[in-house]
């Protein structure tokens, strides 16, 4: 049963939770300032939570990935439900608001999704303001007769936001079928429900000291969220390389997350997503847990019981490449057989942040057997490693994540085991499945071979991991001729970009040559050159164009010496020349700043030359003021100590020399105005008061006994006069 309300709310500013391959804005409803008229809020019964607990007691005793989630079928559409509203700029959005009373996140499924090209969809929360989008047609397959099925990522907290926008030069209508919102119940780490998880105690995190040795491997573990008929369940994997080192978006995982997947039939997994970098940035648990990066769908393209492993490819508009926030990093491999002396597992414990179990024996017998409790049935002998841990833990969740050892080289992915160590576990021996034992040579949705040493008759027994990480080298300055550039590590299917001060001169084998767009600058600017991969950005080398540009900083007013400083960007690489056009003065010259001593008062210009190898900047000035330090006090209190009334007389002759001095910065005739104020020992202002001349007072009769502090601000000098007065009744 469902509750149907009609609503209106305001707005604030949104946390984008990068995912999929999106544009990154906001939605109109948590722009700032947006007003809006009406909305449609659905309100959903809760799932039964007895039966849902019924079902985990026997679920979680069987093998599979552990669920998190309850799935709640719906039949949204922009034709049945939600509002329609016009846009500022004459188009129009569609706003659905879906309550589940109680969960701790959702997620959303489409059995059918496409979107006119030019139109807009996201996904977000009025509460947490989480926001997903904008999705757009560029990114997503398939076509308004034959649209995908799609989903999107996870929303804290209880209600969820679907929200089309629609321009005005845009005649179709989308095809946006919400078939089911998945109630999350429980190993959520929500930032907005603190406390409603307890933590594993018994689990390192990655970012701890024991796992400074693995901040490159960590890069390539992911956790997966699996869809399933009951639910949303959850399990680990890893990005493994290949022998072609293209970066093809391999995820090894294990097979009994599979479920009822399989490479050689039923192998769509395009509802299944993958987060990436899902870790505290410290050692200790954070309440705050990290923006959400995810690819969505994959195809297995191998699998074997045996071995328990699992090989998906990430869909190729869903490559973890194209999220800017992720640096994938692709885990090398040993089907030697031999499983070396240790080594870490990284994986996510019951739906936990990155974590890392420690182990310093690997049991190489090959009449090893690994039991699994789960399916109450033994491994064929030889097939899994017998791993010792002595620190860290597994839980379900664990599940596919990869075994590391100490070469740095994965030779398996978990099949299960216990939970706090010391506790032994069974990995499942990528030795074995390399080649499916031997029994699937006719098959090659059975073995890895095939996939990660394609084409090849005698592959190496190891090979290394590699990060998708390219730099550009080439000059910092780009004078009349410009320069070339290269890039290292090239991703495949990248394009170089540039700023538009720059043009494009040739490019060659992952090399550019550019140079000014203009080639008689009269002053210089930055600029850049890029790595993209369909639009975004994967490494950038800033530049400078031309001569140098630089301005002065430092005081307008000074007593007998000042500091200045040269504003420049460093990347022009100048060198500098400080003067003044008059006066008597002396400088020590330190580069990029130095430091006048002034022989005289009156006004100065300051002048600064800076050169680089394009040319010279046009000399820049500043006017300076000095004037003569006086010492004679601007006021004179009296009775000191005080009991009631404290006068403060202005000394007219003292303000005079003042008033000389100020002619560089008020006008001559202008007297000054003297702010006055008294503190108690504390700092704490207890009177203040202005006054250009004459007689002020201060009644302190209702003032503890103390020392007290009088201040005169002038205007000018950098400290004020300051005079102890004693309040004594």
């Amino acid at each position: 049963m469902k509750k149907t309300v009609l609503l209106t709310t305001c707005c604030a500013i949104a946390l984008n939770l990068y995912a999929q391959r999106t544009t990154n804005e906001l939605p109109y409803g948590l722009l700032t300032g947006y007003q809006r008229q009406t909305q449609e809020m659905i309100v959903l019964d809760a799932p039964d939570k007895g039966r849902i607990e019924k079902e985990d007691t026997e679920n979680d005793q069987k093998s599979g990935p552990v669920r998190f989630a309850y799935p709640v079928h719906v039949n949204f559409t922009p034709e049945n439900s939600g509002v329609w509203q016009q846009s500022d700029d004459g188009g129009k959005v569609w706003r659905l608001k879906v309550i589940l009373p109680g969960a701790l996140a959702t997620y959303t499924l489409y059995d059918k999704f496409w979107l006119p090209k030019g139109a807009k969809f996201f996904v977000y929360s009025e509460e947490t303001k989480q926001s997903y989008g904008a999705f757009i047609s560029d990114f997503i397959d398939g076509s308004k007769d034959k649209p995908v099925q799609f989903s999107t990522g996870l929303i804290f907290g209880e209600s969820v936001v679907y929200e089309y926008y629609q321009p005005a030069s845009v005649k179709e209508s989308p095809v946006i079928f919400i078939s089911r919102i998945d109630y999350g119940y429980r190993y959520v780490s929500s930032p907005f429900n603190i406390g409603l998880r307890a933590l594993d105690p018994c689990n390192i995190n990655i970012n701890c000291p024991e796992g400074d040795n693995w901040q490159a491997e960590k890069h390539a573990v992911c956790q997966l969220l699996i869809l399933t008929p009951n639910g949303g369940g959850l399990g680990s994997g890893a990005l493994i390389n290949n022998t072609n080192y293209d970066f093809t978006p391999y995820v090894l995982t294990a097979n009994h997350n599979l479920l009822k997947l399989d490479a050689n039939g039923n192998n769509d997994a395009s509802l299944w997503q993958f987060y990436w970098e899902y870790e505290y940035p410290g050692c200790e648990n954070s309440t705050t847990p990290p923006i959400l990066h995810y690819s969505q769908g994959a195809t297995v393209v191998a699998n074997n019981k045996e071995s328990d492993f699992a090989l998906l490819k990430i869909n190729a508009n869903e490559d973890p490449r194209y999220i800017s926030e992720v640096t994938p990093y692709y885990l090398g491999w040993d089907r030697s057989g031999n499983a070396g002396t240790g080594g870490v597992g990284i994986h996510h414990p019951s739906g936990n942040v990155k974590r890392l179990i420690l182990s310093n024996l690997i049991q190489n017998d090959n009449s090893y057997t690994f039991w699994d409790f789960f399916s109450n049935e033994p491994s064929k002998p030889g097939t899994h490693w017998e791993v010792s841990i002595y620190a860290g833990g597994i839980q379900r969740g664990s599940s596919g994540s990869p075994f590391i050892n100490n070469n740095r080289k994965v030779i398996g992915q978990l099949h299960g085991g216990g939970e706090c160590a010391p506790i032994s576990a069974g990995y499942g021996k990528f030795s074995v499945s390399w080649n499916g034992m031997n029994i699937h040579q006719d098959s090659i949705k059975r073995r890895l071979d095939y996939w990660l040493a394609p084409g090849m008759s005698n592959p190496p027994q190891t090979l290394d991991g590699t990060f998708v990480k390219p730099s550009i080298s080439g000059p910092t300055l780009l004078c009349r001729d410009g320069g070339s550039f290269m890039v290292t590590d090239p991703p495949a299917g990248y394009t170089w970009g540039k700023s538009s001060n720059l043009n494009i001169v040739s490019t060659g084998n992952n090399t550019i040559s550019v140079a000014p767009a203009d080639p008689n600058y009269t002053q210089g600017s930055p600029g850049w050159v890029s790595i993209n991969i369909n639009g975004v950005e994967k490494a950038r080398k800033d530049v400078w164009i031309g001569y140098p540009d630089v301005s002065i900083d430092g005081p307008d007013y000074v007593s007998s010496s000042g500091n200045f400083t040269a504003v420049y960007n460093p990347l022009s690489n100048p060198t500098f020349y400080w003067g003044a056009t008059s006066g008597s003065y002396t400088v020590s010259n330190y580069g990029d700043h130095a430091t006048f001593y002034f022989n005289s008062g009156g006004a100065y210009q300051l002048y600064l030359n800076a050169c680089n190898n394009c040319g010279c900047d046009v000399t820049k000035y500043k006017n300076v003021q000095v004037y003569p330090t006086y010492r004679s006090p601007l006021v004179v209190s009296y009775p000191n100590p005080v009991s009631d009334i404290l006068n403060i007389k202005i000394d007219e002759e003292a303000v005079d020399r003042l008033k000389q001095t100020m002619s560089g910065k008020q006008l001559a005739n202008t007297d000054p105005v003297l702010d006055i104020r008294l503190y108690d020992q504390f700092g704490r202002q207890v009177r203040s008061t202005t006054a250009k001349n004459g007689i002020v007072q201060f009644n302190v009769s209702d003032l503890p006994n103390g020392i007290y502090f009088l201040r005169v601000y002038d205007g000018i000098s950098d400290e004020p006069e300051t005079q102890t007065i004693i309040v004594k009744h």
